[in-house]
């Protein structure tokens, strides 16, 4: 329970940093949609991604180690499903409406959930260091 409630206050301060810091990502509403989508990021990240990563054993091998940003990334995506005050954009294609025809297209944005992905747990596991020691 002290470590899910780490977690939160950690994905709060975090998603509030790359919300600020970059475009994109945006997440509508005051300190408390922060707060809502760090919980869902927490939980998540406690219950979906040991489960993704369970199934996702011979991709993980295959690639040495390389999925877990995919299965980062889906967990980025399913919070932008779930709660819809929180939206990821691709670099490159912040206001364009992407039709469904050119998948290629895409790739920006699912680049942009890796990318954001590994920085939410970069950050995540440097706090968690200086707060363990």
């Amino acid at each position: 329970m002290k470590r899910i409630l780490g977690d939160i206050v950690v994905y709060t301060l975090i998603l509030y940093f790359i919300a600020n810091a970059t475009p994109a990502m945006k997440i509508t509403g005051g300190l408390e949609s922060y707060f809502f989508a760090a919980v869902v990021l927490a939980v998540a990240n406690t219950v979906v991604k040991p489960l993704l990563s369970i199934i996702s054993v011979p991709f993980i091998m295959m690639t040495l180690g390389l999925f877990t940003f995919v299965l980062n990334g889906l967990i980025l995506f399913g919070l932008t499903k779930v709660y819809p005050a929180v939206s990821v954009h691709g670099f490159n294609l912040n206001s364009i409406d992407i039709p469904v025809a050119l998948p290629s297209l895409y790739i920006p944005t699912i680049l942009s959930y890796v990318v954001l992905s590994v920085i939410i747990e970069l950050i995540r596991r440097v706090v968690s260091m200086l707060y363990s020691e």
